[in-house]
């Protein structure tokens, strides 16, 4: 109990209680499948990290441990794709106090196959912006040829004549 001295008043100081709040306690890009998820990585056992994709790659998952949680806490994933366009995005609702979750996106057979470069993910909760990650996708297709000109085979072509090919992709000319 304390006085106000000014007023003559007395009160009681509570001292406050603190409450955990909630935290991500690790986030990372991962390759992991849903099937792995729940099988090898079961009870939040911390996936291998990785941020380079192949085209060829089943996917990519983005998958972070949090505490503290309340029930109905809905969480948003929005990826990315290269240009900061919106590529897709998802939500769920979370009914734990504490654990881990985790999303992907397909790469191979899909279109982030087709769209190399840098990707992000950015992940909310409850619409409030929790971190973004960053990720490779890498083209490993080889470029073929599409045409030529003189066309192959030609004949009689003049010893001066410009020759030019087409590529099946944007070549680097380093």
């Amino acid at each position: 109990t304390a006085n106000d001295l000014s007023s003559g008043t007395s009160f009681t100081v509570i001292n406050p209680t603190t409450t955990n709040s909630f935290q991500v306690t690790n986030s990372l890009m991962t390759g992991i499948s849903r099937d792995e998820f729940y099988g090898e990585y079961n009870g939040c056992k911390t996936p291998p990290e990785k941020n380079t994709f192949l085209d060829t790659d089943s996917q990519v998952t983005v998958w972070f441990n949090f505490e503290n949680s309340t029930s109905g806490d809905v969480f948003k994933w929005e990826w990315y794709e290269p240009g900061d366009v919106l590529y897709t995005q998802s939500n769920a609702t979370n009914t734990y106090t504490n654990g881990c979750w985790f999303n992907y996106i397909s790469i191979k057979s899909s279109s982030p196959a087709s769209m190399p470069g840098a990707w992000k993910v950015k992940v909310y909760r409850n619409d409030i912006l929790l971190f973004t990650k960053t990720f490779t996708i890498i083209d490993t297709t080889l470029p073929t040829v599409s045409s030529t000109n003189p066309a192959s085979g030609a004949t009689s072509v003049a010893v001066n004549k410009t020759i030019s090919a087409t590529f099946s992709e944007a070549m680097d000319s380093s």
